[in-house]
C-alpha cells in the first residue's frame, strides 16, 4: 500500500538532503553509507562517507520515516536492514523529481524492487587438504572453488572481478550455494526512467557510485545471514546421524572472500557484490568422507531423498533432528551441560504430550531403544529414567553430576532418529495425527511387554523399532 500523501510527511521529506543545511538548526544528521577504502589488484577504491540530513516536524523523525518504508517492504522479502533503507533514502535525496513531488516520488522508487537470483561463494584462505574429495548436502557445495563457474557468473553479471582476482581465488577451498532467489531494487529502471544523463555529471555520478556499492554491499551481508541459517539448518539430520558439523561461527571468522553475484534483476542485469571478514583456524579433518557417508546411509537405509517436504511427521523429524544437532554443537564448543539439556528437550518435545507424565516419557524411549542398545527393557528405563534425574538435578540445583555419561544420551538419542526415519518410509504414517496415534503404539507395547505379552515383531516394525530377524 503506497505511503500516503500527508502535509507533515511532505515537510519532512523535503528538509531530507545529503549536503549540510545552510542553517542546520533543528536538523539532525546520521552517517548512512560509512567512509571505506579497499584494495584492489591494481588501485584502491573509495567509498566516501555520506550523511543524511534531516529536520523533525512535528513528532516525525527520520526513525519514523524509516519504519514507513520498513512496513512497506518487508511484504515484498526484500531485506529492511536500516543500512538498506538509508541507502534507498541517499538516492532519493538525489532524485531530480523529490522536490516537484516527494510523497509521489518516494513511492516510485519502492515499487522497484523486483525479482532476481544470488550465487554465493565463501571462498576460504587456502586451498582443500591434499586428497580432499569435493562433497554436497542440501544445497551446498563444500571443496575446491569451481572458478569455471565463478567466471561465467561474474560475465554474466558483466564484471570483471573474476579477471582481476582469478590470480588469487583459483584452487582455494570454497563452499557455494545454489542459486537462490531473491528481491532486489531495479536500480537501472530508475536511470532509465530519468534519463540516464541525469545521474552523469560529475558529482552525482560519484554519489550514484557509492549508494549502489553501498546498497549491494549491505543486501549480500542480509542474504549472506541467510546462507548461514540454511547452512546450519541443512547439516541437521545427518550431524543428528553421527556426521561432523561443520561450524558456522569458525567459517564466518576466517578471513574469506564471500561473494554474490546477482544475475536477472528484472530479468535483464547483474551486479557482483563481494566482501570479507577476519582470522581464525578450522580443521576440515574427513568431512569430505564422513558427510557424503551419513548422505548415502540416510538414502540407502532410511529412503531420504528430501522429496518430502510437508506433512505431521516430517515436520516432527525436522525439530527432533534441529535439537539433536545443536546438542552436538554445544559438544564441539565444550558445553556439555548444554548439549545434556538440548539432548533431553529433544526428547521431551517428541515423546511428551499435555497427559505425559515423566515416567510415561522415559518408557516411551526405552521401548524404542533397548533391543538396539542390546539391554533389557527395563534397563533401559533405568537408564532413561537417569537422564531424566541428572537433568533434574541441573536444572534444580545447578548439578551437573553424571553428565559425564553424556555418551549414552547421545546414543540412545540418534536410536530414536532412526526410529523416526523408519517410520516415515511408510508413507501410510505421514498423516495428521501420526504421531499421537505413534505414541499409542508404544504405550501398548510398554503395557504389553511389563504383562509378558507377547508383540509381533511385524508390528513393532511398523512402528520403527529395530528387531532381531
Amino acid at each position: 500500500m503506497p505511503i500516503p500523501d500527508s502535509p507533515v510527511f511532505r515537510t519532512f521529506l523535503d528538509s531530507l538532503d545529503l549536503k549540510r543545511p545552510d542553517n542546520p538548526d533543528g536538523y539532525v544528521d546520521e552517517v548512512a553509507i560509512p567512509a571505506s577504502v579497499a584494495q584492489d589488484v591494481s588501485s584502491e577504491i573509495t567509498v566516501n562517507e555520506r550523511r543524511v540530513w534531516s529536520k523533525p516536524v512535528d513528532n516525525f523523525t527520520l526513525d519514523s520515516l524509516l519504519r514507513c518504508l520498513r512496513r512497506e517492504i518487508e511484504t515484498s522479502g526484500h531485506p529492511t536492514r536500516r543500512d538498506v533503507l538509508l541507502c534507498l533514502i541517499c538516492l532519493f535525496c538525489i532524485h531530480p523529481k523529490r522536490r516537484l513531488a516527494p510523497v509521489e516520488c518516494l513511492n516510485n522508487l519502492l515499487s522497484r524492487i523486483v525479482d532476481g537470483d544470488v550465487s554465493q561463494f565463501l571462498v576460504l584462505p587456502l586451498p582443500p587438504p591434499s586428497n580432499f574429495e569435493d562433497f554436497a548436502f542440501g544445497s551446498f557445495a563444500v571443496g575446491k572453488l569451481n572458478s569455471q563457474r565463478l567466471s561465467y557468473r561474474s560475465t554474466r553479471a558483466q564484471s570483471d572481478f573474476f579477471e582481476r582476482w582469478q590470480h588469487r581465488l583459483d584452487g582455494r577451498m570454497a563452499i557455494e550455494r545454489e542459486v537462490c532467489p531473491v528481491k532486489v531494487f531495479d536500480w537501472i529502471s530508475v536511470k532509465e526512467q530519468n534519463g540516464t544523463s541525469t545521474f552523469g555529471d560529475r558529482e552525482l555520478s560519484s554519489v550514484w557510485k557509492d549508494i549502489v556499492q553501498a546498497y549491494f554491499y549491505f543486501i549480500s551481508q542480509a542474504y549472506f545471514e541467510d546462507f548461514w541459517q540454511q547452512f546450519v539448518e541443512q547439516q541437521e539430520l545427518q550431524v543428528a546421524m553421527g556426521s561432523p558439523f561443520i561450524g558456522d561461527r569458525e567459517l564466518r571468522l576466517m578471513p574469506s572472500a564471500s561473494i554474490s553475484i546477482y544475475l536477472n534483476i528484472a530479468g535483464r542485469w547483474g551486479f557482483v557484490a563481494p566482501h570479507g571478514v577476519t582470522f581464525i583456524t578450522l580443521n576440515f579433518g574427513g568431512i569430505d568422507r564422513a558427510v557424503p557417508s551419513t548422505i548415502r546411509r540416510l538414502k540407502q537405509e532410511f529412503g531420504v531423498d528430501d522429496t518430502a517436504t510437508s506433512g505431521e511427521l516430517h515436520q516432527t523429524i525436522k525439530t527432533y533432528a534441529r535439537f539433536v544437532a545443536k546438542a552436538k554443537q554445544h559438544l564441539i564448543d565444550h558445553r556439555q551441560a548444554e548439549a545434556y539439556l538440548h539432548f533431553i528437550i529433544a526428547l521431551d518435545l517428541l515423546f511428551g504430550d499435555k497427559d505425559s507424565l515423566a515416567r510415561t516419557i522415559t518408557k516411551r524411549v526405552a521401548i524404542l531403544v533397548y533391543q538396539k542398545l542390546g539391554v533389557s527393557f527395563q534397563q533401559a528405563v533405568k537408564m532413561v529414567a537417569n537422564m531424566y534425574d541428572v537433568r533434574s538435578r541441573y536444572v534444580h540445583e545447578g548439578n551437573s553430576q553424571g553428565m559425564s555419561d553424556i555418551q549414552t544420551v547421545q546414543a540412545i538419542c540418534e536410536e530414536v532418529l532412526c526410529c523416526l526415519l523408519r517410520l516415515k518410509m511408510d508413507d501410510t504414517k505421514n498423516k495428521p495425527g501420526a504421531i499421537s496415534e505413534w505414541r499409542g503404539s508404544l504405550d501398548y507395547f510398554v503395557t504389553a511387554k511389563e504383562t509378558d505379552r507377547l508383540i509381533p515383531k511385524a508390528d513393532l516394525r511398523a512402528n520403527g523399532i529395530a528387531v532381531e530377524s
